[in-house]
């Protein structure tokens, strides 16, 4: 087995996998902010993500099967794992719009 994330026999696989998921997210939103011109366009993401999110809580209270009612339920693990990747998602959403917006404010004030 092939330990490439095993730094000092501590394992950051996950740092790694989390970040780099953040960092596919980030350079998505920040391009489709750039080129788009309508701002519904540009929002297209986020509406993905808070419609993945609405389908995670739901998925958690068991509206879509039956609970078991054990501390490991199907339902509650599979909507944790969608959560982190929503979470994840959703860092690189906000730190695009925040980029998008010093280039945004940049430009305005170059234009004066």
């Amino acid at each position: 087995m092939i330990d490439i994330f095993v730094i000092n026999q501590v394992d950051y696989s996950i740092i790694v996998i989390g970040g780099a998921g953040t960092l596919i997210f980030f350079a998505m939103q920040l391009v489709l902010c750039l080129k788009a011109k309508k701002s519904r366009t540009k929002r297209i993401p986020l509406y993905v993500l808070l419609c993945l999110a609405l389908f995670c809580v739901l998925l958690g209270f068991g509206v879509f099967g039956s609970s078991s009612g054990s501390v490991l339920d199907g339902n509650k693990i599979a909507a944790l794992a969608l959560a982190c990747i929503v979470g994840i998602a959703a860092i690189g959403e906000i730190l695009a719009w925040a980029v998008y917006g010093i280039i945004r404010h940049n430009w305005k004030r170059k234009a004066e």
